[in-house]
């Protein structure tokens, strides 16, 4: 599944940059109509732009969600390893940070907050909302890419997941990757 979304993500990417590349400047523009063909060119050269720079970072979010999902396997694995006393209080310990990232959230303090909420991920990594609070303090800290990655490995009950569909369709919205956005407002 991974390397199918890289490979498309990838083909967006040299499509976008393969039209981007076959525009040329337009020459010489005597008439009105010249003037409005030339305005749509230069309009569509900055979708094709923008179309490039999306599909470029959906590349680089797949990477990084590749790289959280095996860290996340590796945390997992440890823990497996761990006796039942060392489990509990780490979950203990991920339960206590947890407490702490919500109430700096609360607070506004986003950047404390997201480094308590990473610690509570690590130290417990079985439980996956986690994720959910963690990706939506990066989205407040504005680290967009960041934040959908930790979204999308969140795991939320089903009453909160209209919740993360919005967040989501947020963090798409500010990297103005707009049909992305309007896909999860919809749902």
């Amino acid at each position: 599944d991974q390397a199918e979304s890289a490979l498309k993500a990838y083909e967006a990417e040299q499509k976008a940059a393969q039209e981007l590349r076959r525009k040329k400047p337009g020459l010489g523009i005597s008439s009105e109509a010249a003037m409005a063909a030339a305005k749509a060119a230069e309009r569509k050269a900055q979708l094709d732009k923008l179309a490039l720079e999306a599909a470029q970072r959906e590349t680089d979010r797949v990477r990084m969600e590749q790289v959280e999902r095996q860290k996340a396997q590796e945390r997992e694995e440890r823990a497996r390893r761990m006796s039942e006393q060392e489990k509990a209080e780490r979950r203990a310990k991920a339960e206590a940070l947890n407490k702490e990232a919500v109430a700096l959230y609360d607070q506004g303090t986003y950047p404390t907050a997201e480094a308590k909420f990473r610690q509570a991920v690590e130290f417990d990594p079985e439980h996956k909302d986690y994720y959910y609070k963690y990706g939506i303090t990066l989205y407040r800290n504005k680290k967009y890419n960041e934040a959908l990655v930790a979204l999308k490995l969140a795991s939320v009950e089903a009453n909160q997941e209209t919740e993360k569909k919005y967040y989501m369709g947020l963090v798409f919205y500010r990297l103005a990757e707009l049909d992305n956005a309007l896909k999860a407002f919809d749902e």
